[in-house]
């Protein structure tokens, strides 16, 4: 499961997807997760802006349902263009039970995320501990986020796959599920989106521009690394 190999099969896919399909749709995921962190960092800077740290989870919790949906929408349109399933709508993804699902992993994510955010700056603008202290608080804190959000990472692909094969998994099963998917692939996983730091320098230095090609690129790779986790456990691939 190498990272090189996930990025060689997205790129091929995102060649047979029409551009208009993925462009936009990458543009608007990267803009609705940089705002959140910004409108973060100004609500932990000093003392903690209530109103501005509710309006950051408010609209976290936005970027992580888009995000779930559109690393969904791409993960059927890889199925389109390797098998012929049926060629899918954004809307789709958002329709049914989807949404309720969807909706607490985001939740999840935010409360994680946010969670971490708060800490983290009241720990680095806290004058009264030593520096290296402060740093390697918000370093392992960081650690742990990310452990977390990699073994959680698989529970959008688990929520579509169950409702599609009308499964009565609840949440938590799903979550269960990714948990023990990525149990000794978490440094696969980490290792393949650490290969994107190039394209998210891009991404960066553009302004967000590059995220046209860059957000599509990376949820295909990840739809690819979830499709061989299903390969190695011996699942019919979804």
């Amino acid at each position: 499961m190498k990272a090189a190999d996930c990025r060689a099969a997205a790129r091929e896919d995102l060649k047979k997807i029409p551009a208009k399909v993925y462009a936009p749709l990458g543009l608007l995921a990267c803009y609705l997760t940089a705002i959140p962190n910004v409108i973060g960092i100004y609500a932990s800077a000093g003392d903690i802006n209530w109103g501005l740290t509710i309006l950051a989870f408010a609209l976290a919790l936005l970027a992580y349902l888009y995000q779930a949906a559109f690393m969904l929408y791409l993960k059927r349109w890889r199925a389109h263009v390797k098998i012929g399933a049926v060629k899918p709508t954004f809307w789709e993804v958002l329709s049914g039970k989807r949404i309720p699902r969807l909706l607490e992993y985001a939740v999840l994510q935010s409360v994680l995320t946010q969670s971490v955010d708060v800490v983290s700056m009241r720990v680095m603008t806290d004058g009264k501990m030593a520096s290296g202290l402060r740093f390697s608080i918000t370093t392992l804190l960081a650690i742990i986020l990310i452990w977390f959000l990699m073994r959680l990472s698989q529970v959008p692909y688990l929520i579509d796959d169950d409702l599609l094969e009308g499964n009565r998994n609840g949440f938590f099963d799903e979550v269960n599920e990714s948990w023990r998917l990525m149990k000794g692939r978490c440094w696969s996983f980490f290792f393949l989106n650490l290969s994107f730091l190039g394209w998210i320098i891009l991404q960066n230095v553009t302004g967000g521009l590059a995220s046209f090609f860059v957000q599509p690129y990376l949820a295909l790779a990840c739809a690819e690394f979830y499709s061989q986790i299903l390969e190695d456990e011996h699942i019919f691939d979804r």
